[in-house]
């Protein structure tokens, strides 16, 4: 299983987080087959407004979420950056990661790269391919 995101989409990500000194998040939607497939992403406010931890609008997961239903979407997983560390989940990220089915993405403002993990009895990265359309 990989992660095939559009090279558009993934600059999107990369570059408001590079431009941002606070975490950027997104909720990433799209399909899942033998890949899983971005084909929508949706910017969040961080709530804590830090440059060291997200917080989620309720209300803006909600309307996402919505959103999703009713485009025959799936809500793929969570991406925040992080502005001054490495792309390696924090134990609080690895602590929510435990608790969802979803997949985390990470964006390296130090390293300027990208992972994407999910956990399930251990910690797992999974690959992003980004491709041209």
């Amino acid at each position: 299983m990989k992660i095939i995101i559009s090279e558009k989409l993934f600059n999107i990500i990369s570059l408001t987080s590079k431009n941002s000194n606070i975490e950027v998040g997104f909720i990433l939607l799209g399909s899942k087959q033998d890949d899983i497939f971005i084909e929508k992403i949706v910017e969040m406010r961080n709530l804590n407004n830090s440059s060291n931890s997200f917080k989620l609008d309720q209300k803006e997961v909600d309307k996402t979420y919505q959103y999703s239903l009713n485009n025959n979407l799936e809500i793929i997983g969570f991406f925040h950056s992080h502005p001054t560390s490495t792309a390696a989940p924090s134990s609080r990220d690895i602590e929510s990661m435990k608790v969802s089915d979803k997949i985390w993405f990470i964006y390296s403002g130090l390293n300027d790269n990208m992972f994407a993990f999910t956990y399930k009895d251990k910690l797992e990265s999974i690959e992003i391919v980004t491709i041209y359309t």
